[in-house]
């Protein structure tokens, strides 16, 4: 292992998504990250605004396609990001 990150807000249950040099996962602090997969930097984050760990993003495994990264966390919402710096670009229940 070249690194490690430790700025995980709680644990981490999924195998990240690994895309475009960048691994992507959930935690169970309600955050998704997305590290740069050679320095194991920070890229960029997104906090759920949900008030429990239930429908937190770390019950999801990632998706991604065409420079797009996708979760359905627990709540049945679908979220859609940038890969490249995280903005959303749709968020919809499913």
């Amino acid at each position: 292992m070249k690194w490690d990150f430790n700025g995980v807000r709680d644990f981490v249950m999924t195998k990240p998504l690994l895309y475009k040099g960048k691994a992507y996962f959930g935690s169970w602090g309600s955050e998704f990250y997305a590290l740069n997969m050679s320095t194991g930097k920070l890229t960029w984050k997104w906090k759920d605004t949900s008030t429990t760990r239930m429908f937190s993003p770390a019950g999801c495994r990632p998706v991604a396609t065409n420079g797009k990264v996708f979760i359905v966390a627990p709540d049945q919402y679908m979220t859609c990001f940038d890969a490249t710096d995280g903005h959303i670009v749709s968020r919809y229940y499913a």
